[in-house]
């Protein structure tokens, strides 16, 4: 998230370790041995990804240049690359956390189908997203000039996605973030309100059968 966080927020790690840990309970039955962290920026995720996965190997792809080589130096024995330098390679985890929404609306299906089609047979997408029925998080990206000019996608648009493309099934999806840093004791009630549409963000996961 930005700086438009304000009272309402905290620190962008603290909202990725949330991410992670939820899809950590969700695959405890089989930790993913490869991930791709897609479109990772400068590497947030990464640290929460390696300490609760443990991977064989961690990817890391972004279109900018320049955050790519920030992450780099922070974690040299992460693989970070263009998406291009990994066409053949396949994964038992893509993490893909506030990114489809920098994705024209009409160019978003044709991303999510080539994600999906780099993973390995029961292979997972994890996509989180900002909840536009949240006023909150309207508010917080209306003033973050990161975020000018995009469209938010609704959990069915991402559902949507998933559903049209073959050999993928929709494994689990809801509403998360409900309680913002300053209320981190109470994260526990976060798992007990995923069907709640107030969360400050959505998450569809998708399974390749």
């Amino acid at each position: 998230m930005c700086d438009a966080l304000g009272r309402f927020g905290g620190e962008s790690s603290y909202y990725l370790r949330q991410k992670v840990n939820l899809l950590s309970r969700e695959l405890t039955y089989a930790k993913p041995c490869r991930i791709l962290d897609f479109g990772c920026g400068i590497g947030q995720a990464v640290p929460f990804l390696l300490e609760a996965f443990s991977p064989e190997s961690l990817v890391c792809t972004d279109e900018s240049k320049e955050s790519l080589n920030v992450l780099r130096e922070a974690f040299p024995t992460v693989r970070a690359v263009g998406l291009q330098e990994v066409e053949d390679e396949a994964f038992d985890l893509i993490f893909v956390a506030n990114v489809l929404h920098h994705i024209e609306p009409k160019l978003r299906h044709d991303v999510v189908r080539d994600l999906c089609r780099r993973l390995r047979p029961q292979g997972i997408v994890a996509v989180f997203e900002h909840n536009p029925l949240n006023p909150i998080t309207r508010r917080i990206v209306s003033n973050c000039s990161f975020d000018e000019g995009v469209i938010l996608l609704s959990k069915s648009e991402t559902e949507g996605y998933f559903s049209e493309i073959d050999g993928m099934s929709i494994m689990k999806s809801g509403y998360c973030l409900f309680t913002p840093e300053p209320l981190k004791r109470l994260n526990w009630i976060d798992s007990l309100l995923r069907k709640v549409p107030l969360g400050g963000q959505h998450f569809v996961l998708a399974q390749r059968r």
